[in-house]
C-alpha cells in the first residue's frame, strides 16, 4: 500500500485534502524527528496537523529561563513560526510536561491524553497517525507511544494507518534504535518493520526549521541530526553528501 496515495482504498479521489496527524510530546519533537517526511506530505498537497501534547512545561536549556509561564510562551512561539515555515497546521493540548508534572499519577495522565486524542482523531479523521517510537526512554515519549498503541487497540485507529518515527536527538545515539525497537516490540508483542523516507529535498527545510527551537536544541543537536540522516542513506544504498532519510516503523503483525 502507497502510504502517500492521493486516493481512498476504495480508489475514490478525494474532494478534501487527506490529513495526517503527528502525535508530538513536545513543541519540537515533530520537525526535529520527521520534519522531513512533513514536508513531502505538504508538497504532496496534504494537510498535516501536529498534536503538540505536552505543550504546558518550564523547561529551556537555559536554567535562569525555567519560569513555566515565561517557557510555555516561549516554545508556543517558536512553534508558531516552525508551523507557519513548514506550512503544516499545529494543536496545542493542555496537558503538562513530565517535568512539571512530578507527582502525577501515570495512569490517570495517559487516560486523560488518551481521551483528548481520540476526540481530535475523530475530528480529524486522519489517513496515518505519526507516534513516537520511544527511543530514548523520555517519560512524555514513551506515554505517548503506550497511548497511540491503546488508540488501536480501542479501535480509534488502525494498525496499518499508525508510523513509529524515531525521536530525535535520542536515535542519533550509537544502539539507540535498536534497543527502542527491541522494547517497544517485547511490551506490545509485535513485530516492527522499517521503511526508509527520502527526505532530501525537503532536508534543508527541516535544518532552517529545526533551528528555530533555539530553546532546546544547539548547533551539535542540528549536527547530531544531519549526521544521522545522511547515515540512513546507507540502508538505502544511496550514499551520498546529499541524500538524506528519515525512518518510520510499522506493524507487520500482532
Amino acid at each position: 500500500m502507497n502510504l502517500f496515495s492521493s486516493t481512498t482504498n476504495m480508489g475514490l479521489i478525494v474532494a478534501r485534502m487527506l490529513t495526517s496527524v503527528v502525535l508530538s510530546p513536545h513543541m519540537d519533537d515533530a520537525v526535529f524527528s520527521i520534519g522531513g517526511t512533513i514536508g513531502n506530505l505538504i508538497i504532496r498537497k496534504e494537510r498535516v496537523v501536529v498534536y503538540n501534547v505536552f505543550s504546558v512545561t518550564s523547561y529551556v536549556q537555559n536554567p535562569k529561563l525555567r519560569i513555566a509561564p515565561f517557557a510555555t510562551t516561549m516554545r508556543y512561539g517558536e512553534e508558531i513560526v516552525a508551523s507557519i515555515l513548514m506550512r503544516y497546521n499545529r494543536r496545542f493540548f493542555p496537558f503538562e510536561d513530565n517535568y512539571m508534572r512530578k507527582n502525577a499519577n501515570p495512569a490517570i495522565v495517559t487516560s486523560r491524553v488518551e481521551k483528548s486524542i481520540r476526540k481530535n482523531l475523530n475530528f480529524d479523521n486522519p489517513v496515518r497517525v505519526f507516534a513516537p517510537l520511544g527511543v530514548g526512554n523520555h517519560t512524555d515519549h514513551k506515554l505517548l507511544s503506550e497511548t497511540a498503541m491503546k488508540l488501536v487497540e480501542n479501535r480509534t485507529i488502525r494498525w496499518d494507518q499508525l508510523l513509529l518515527y524515531e525521536d530525535l536527538p535520542y536515535s542519533a545515539k550509537p544502539n539507540a534504535v535498536e534497543k527502542g525497537i527491541q522494547s517497544f516490540q517485547n511490551k506490545f508483542g509485535v513485530k516492527l518493520q522499517p521503511s526508509l523516507v527520502d527526505v532530501s529535498a525537503q532536508f534543508t527545510l527541516k535544518m532552517v526549521v529545526s533551528g528555530v527551537y533555539r530553546s532546546q536544541y544547539d548547533t551539535q543537536d542540528l549536527r547530531d541530526l544531519k549526521n544521522y540522516a545522511r547515515s540512513l542513506s546507507q540502508g538505502a544504498n544511496q550514499t551520498s553528501e546529499d541524500r538524506f532519510f528519515e525512518r518510520q516503523w510499522t506493524i507487520v503483525s500482532q
